[in-house]
């Protein structure tokens, strides 16, 4: 589980469509999902739709949720080719490249300094990819820290050369 992250939104009132029966329960309402993957101290506002919330003020249009991280940063994470796992069922003859040579881990300092080149993994899945002897395609890497209390920030790319 993730550290908690404090967070503010810049509308002060907004009316929602709620229940009857549910006000009394709510004391709070989703206006968004946050991922983790686009979350930094460099990157923490984010803007949601009011139609996408089920809110009932014409008034405004958006959201603007911004994350509290001042007590996170990054880092820059070497990733090793060993930690690179690829999911080959067909066991294609391929060459994975493009990783850049680090990643960026986002925590508290604290957790940053316990992170090492092993806790952290790249998934790359080729079960649903086709490719033909001497092509070269980009597929997506999924990037873990195994810290409960850090992420890897950005989407990542892999080149593959069969």
């Amino acid at each position: 589980m993730f550290a908690a992250v404090s967070s503010s939104v810049t509308i002060s009132k907004a009316n929602f469509n709620i229940l009857v029966d549910d006000y009394e329960k709510a004391t709070e309402y989703s206006v968004g999902v946050i991922d983790f993957r686009m979350l930094s101290p460099s990157n923490n506002k984010f803007k949601f739709n009011v139609k996408d919330t089920a809110a009932a003020n014409p008034k405004f249009d958006k959201f603007v949720v911004e994350v509290d991280m001042s007590d996170y940063s990054q880092e820059y994470i070497t990733v090793h080719s060993k930690n690179i796992k690829l999911n080959n069922p067909e066991n294609l003859d391929v060459r994975v490249s493009g990783l850049d040579k680090s990643v960026v881990v986002v925590g508290k300092e604290n957790d940053l300094k316990q992170i090492t080149e092993d806790m952290i993994s790249v998934d790359v899945d080729l079960s649903l990819v086709e490719i033909e002897p001497g092509q070269t395609i980009t597929v997506p890497a999924v990037v873990t820290v195994n810290n409960g209390n850090c992420w890897a920030y950005g989407i990542y790319k892999v080149q593959v050369k069969r």
